[in-house]
């Protein structure tokens, strides 16, 4: 499931254009707040996993060639959020590193109330820094990808992942 929501970000990813700075997205019934640094790209994208079909809403923005920012939410299935939101978040972040990843940090973090993890990983030269929260049966994840560990851990991706609000 982790496999294809990443190729498909990579692909939304790859039509994003620069435009003008500092964009705050909110989409309507997402219950999230953003700051990208110019308007994102954004799709919606029906994925076939374990658990059913699921409706990924991603949002993306490229910076620059080897570096995006990319948001995706999707609501799972009552079934799934039966368990312990700490171990779907396990789940969720095992699913993205995959066989070849390597974890280079992970740890439990939270927004407010609403549980969550912040890692890092290294998949065949290609970084992933994320932050995904599950408040109830909706996961939300912020991601930043890029060829250079400096950036997705530098200043630019701290404040677009410190950006990152949910409401009620």
């Amino acid at each position: 499931m982790i496999r294809m929501l990443l190729a498909g970000f990579v692909v939304v990813s790859a039509m994003a254009g620069q435009s003008r700075a500092d964009e705050k997205y909110s989409p309507e019934g997402s219950n999230l707040a953003i700051t990208f640094p110019a308007a994102p790209k954004t799709a919606k994208q029906e994925v076939d996993t374990p658990v059913g079909k699921l409706a990924m809403h991603i949002a993306t923005h490229e910076v620059n060639k080897g570096l995006a920012m990319i948001v995706i939410y999707n609501d799972y299935p009552d079934a799934v959020v039966a368990a312990k939101p700490k171990d779907v978040l396990a789940r969720v972040k095992d699913g993205t590193r995959g066989a070849a990843g390597k974890e280079l940090a992970d740890k439990e973090i939270t927004l407010g109330k609403v549980p969550g993890r912040d890692f890092l990983l290294d998949k065949e030269g290609q970084f992933y820094r994320a932050r995904i929260y599950l408040d109830g049966n909706r996961l939300y994840q912020v991601i930043v990808s890029g060829a250079k560990k400096d950036e997705v851990t530098g200043a630019t991706a701290d404040k677009f992942l410190d950006s990152f609000e949910i409401s009620k």
